[in-house]
């Protein structure tokens, strides 16, 4: 059954009758509404999907370079699919799958449960409670809590600006995340990760580095924090060129053994920082090549600390950044 898009995206199609998209913004986003959104079937969560930027809203023809239609699948895809069918002069039947190029794309999960599952990731559900609860396969929810990540990888990658400025100061840090080899003493095989934090705000960045060396640390502070910016740090020799380089400069020498109370506070807040990371990577097998995605989570997580509905909306958000869903071929 084909539907004319415009009259349903106002919040009516075959006699039923759909949530307008202010009405879907009323409200707590929590799980009991991501479950009755999942209970309305699928037209209620691709309407739900279009109103939030997830798939498209419309869908051009390439051949006739008209709006096509939604229609009902023939049984080989998962939900509708754009249709356009012309007869007579430039005959055609064009079908193209809603989920093409989206967040959704190749799954063969419904709406309403990836958007479970997406939900129950950003609430920081365990994997088996999502697997009982949505009764999924171990790979199937660890597959998608991959994708996740990838999400608020991209979302750090494409952030490209600048922390601080004068007035405001920075904390910097390094360490090496990694297994201790044989579980024992403090040698520890893994890679650095260079970090700095603006105090009294969820600003951050994290990059992993190659080396420790000034050259290269350097590079990272001068492309990532705002000039005239005080910038706090150990006495590690690497950061003694700071002050020539447009920046206040302030150390803590941790063999000192009088602190003082307030640069103690600095200090002890980017140490912080450091481990609540290490404990978010504690016991995760990441394979090569994934400790990139599990620590863009943890700053995704630092950056969007907000009520669960915002933080919702604003994953939402990213994975429309990330998978944009297209509206031509």
């Amino acid at each position: 059954m084909s539907m004319n898009v415009q009259e349903w995206m106002s919040g009516e199609w075959d006699g039923q009758k759909y949530y307008s998209p202010a009405e879907w913004m009323k409200g707590e986003w929590n799980i009991f509404f991501f479950y009755e959104l999942m209970k309305l079937g699928e037209n209620a969560c691709l309407k739900f999907c279009m109103d939030n930027g997830l798939l498209a809203k419309w869908y051009e023809c390439p051949v006739c370079g008209e709006r096509m239609k939604l229609v009902d699948s023939d049984g080989t895809k998962v939900g509708k699919v754009w249709s356009c069918r012309k007869r007579g002069v430039n005959a055609h039947q064009i079908k193209r799958a809603v989920r093409k190029g989206s967040w959704f794309q190749d799954s063969h999960l419904s709406l309403g449960v990836i958007l479970c599952l997406t939900y129950m990731w950003v609430n920081r559900m365990t994997k088996e409670s999502i697997m009982n609860d949505l009764d999924l396969a171990s790979q199937t929810v660890t597959d998608w809590m991959n994708f996740c990540r990838e999400v608020c990888e991209d979302e750090c990658l494409a952030f490209d600006g600048r922390i601080g400025g004068v007035g405001k100061i920075v904390e910097i840090d390094e360490s090496k995340f990694g297994k201790r080899k044989y579980n024992r003493g403090r040698r520890v095989e893994g890679k650095w990760v260079f970090g700095g934090l603006l105090r009294y705000s969820n600003e951050c960045f994290f990059e992993v580095v190659d080396e420790r060396s000034a050259d290269v640390l350097l590079e990272v502070i001068k492309r990532r924090i705002l000039p005239g910016t005080t910038i706090m740090s150990d006495c590690w020799s690497s950061y003694s060129c700071l002050s020539d380089e447009g920046f206040k400069h302030l150390t803590v020498n941790h063999s000192v053994t009088f602190v003082d109370p307030d640069t103690e506070a600095h200090t002890n807040a980017i140490e912080g920082t450091w481990s609540a990371l290490k404990r978010s990577l504690h016991g995760t097998n990441h394979v090569a090549g994934e400790f990139d995605a599990y620590m863009a989570e943890y700053i995704w997580r630092r950056q969007n600390n907000y009520r669960i509905t915002e933080k919702v909306q604003r994953f939402f958000g990213a994975i429309s950044r990330a998978f944009p869903p297209p509206n031509k071929d």
